[in-house]
């Protein structure tokens, strides 16, 4: 069920039917990345009464989130409607400002304490670990930039369920599931990038610090059907000793060593396929979930995560999801 209500509507009050049941919906669809973009859009006729609580700031709650409303556009057509943009609730964040925060050591539990004004802390409940300690300065942001900059610090991820706020070191789970390609498929679309691709790289510290053995080599299953390795060099300019270079370099190498590799996966073409049984269970993907993938022909294996989903609220079906690395 899809509803709308008033702008000034407050936490606790949305146990209700609101101004109206928004039921004549043409199209209606949630986009959620990690990290990224959580918004809601709505297609609606414009002949309907209940077309005229579609306002500016007015709040939309659909599939158990709320949406504000942050830009309308009327379209005459054969079908005269209304489409209507909204955006997660946790984006209210944005009407508060913070002119400076200076913490000498804190984790980040106590960093956004110390941080989100006290008048947002009382409309949004927002937690995250409490460990890393690390110094944090910030001037003259809105609360939403402050915990961008708070995850640049401390990394996470942010998990948003309308005015609780998360930030959790990973989304989603590892599934047992493995997608197969390397073929042409309706419903699924491939992309394979290479340009930062390396099987081995020389690693470069501060003061031209070397490794007494000069390479890492890349542990990795493509690099064995290559007729070369792939060789490129990489400065880490704060790193002083050759093990903390070493380990550095361990990291970076398995990154680079697979391929960029993006899939879409749209479930109305994939539907119409011999091959959806296969694939059917992608459906059930939530954001941050971790599926293995194996391209058959180059010999990459590798895992993936759900790190978009565009649900389609009124034809599940037409649900679309992106995996990547």
């Amino acid at each position: 069920m899809i509803t709308i209500y008033d702008k000034k509507t407050t936490k606790g009050n949305f146990n209700n039917n609101g101004l109206s049941i928004l039921d004549e919906c043409l199209k209606a669809e949630i986009t959620e990345e990690i990290n990224g973009e959580y918004s809601l859009y709505i297609e609606y006729p414009a002949n309907s009464k209940k077309a005229n609580f579609l306002l500016e700031f007015n709040i939309i709650k659909a599939d158990g989130q709320l949406f504000r409303i942050y830009k309308i556009e009327r379209e005459q057509e054969s079908i005269r409607k209304i489409k209507v943009w909204a955006r997660h609730i946790f984006y209210d964040l944005a009407f508060y400002f913070i002119e400076a925060v200076n913490l000498l050591n804190a984790n980040m539990k106590e960093a956004l304490e110390g941080t989100i004004p006290p008048e947002a802390q009382v409309v949004f409940d927002i937690t995250g670990p409490e460990k890393n300690i690390y110094p944090v300065k910030i001037r003259n942001v809105n609360g939403l930039e402050a915990i961008f900059k708070l995850i640049e610090i401390y990394g996470g991820e942010l998990k948003r369920d309308n005015f609780n706020t998360e930030i959790v070191e990973k989304l989603g789970e590892t599934k047992d599931i493995t997608v197969r390609y390397g073929k042409n498929i309706k419903g699924l679309r491939a992309i394979i990038d290479t340009n930062e691709f390396a099987t081995r790289i020389y690693p470069i510290g501060e003061n031209n610090l070397v490794l007494p053995e000069r390479y890492v080599e890349a542990d990795s299953s493509i690099a064995n059907i290559l007729p070369y390795p792939i060789t490129k060099k990489v400065e880490f300019s704060s790193c002083k000793d050759q093990e903390q270079l070493r380990n550095l370099a361990q990291e970076y190498i398995k990154k680079v060593s697979n391929p960029f590799i993006n899939i879409s996966v749209d479930f109305l073409e994939l539907i119409k396929t011999k091959d959806y049984k296969e694939y059917s269970n992608l459906f059930n993907l939530n954001l941050g979930d971790i599926v293995k993938v194996k391209h058959e022909k180059l010999g990459i294996y590798s895992e993936l995560r759900v790190i978009k989903r565009v649900k389609d609220l009124l034809r599940p079906i037409n649900t679309k999801i992106e995996l990547g690395n």
